[in-house]
């Protein structure tokens, strides 16, 4: 990825090298010793699917239909499905 897409997880020390991971709203698609060489966007969850797991630096979002009595309404990588009022 470009520089940008990393940020500074653990500094170098004497004793480790320094540790890099994607910035927030990215996951690691592809890892790397002590950095990742592919940070890709968090998914999506379609209108009527909620986040039910959020995203990581290391993982993608994960989605859930939404139950009955909730609903999603828009496209979202961070928003659960909201109770009907």
């Amino acid at each position: 990825p470009t520089e940008l897409d990393l940020v500074e997880k653990q500094p170098c020390s004497f004793n480790s090298s320094r540790v890099c991971e994607c910035r927030p709203g990215l996951f690691c698609q592809l890892t790397v010793t002590n950095t990742c060489s592919r940070c890709q966007r968090h998914s999506a969850c379609k209108p009527g699917f909620g986040v039910k797991i959020r995203g990581t630096p290391a993982n993608d979002v994960t989605c859930e239909e939404c139950p009955p009595g909730t609903f999603s309404d828009q496209n979202s990588s961070t928003d659960i499905c909201k109770p009907h009022t």
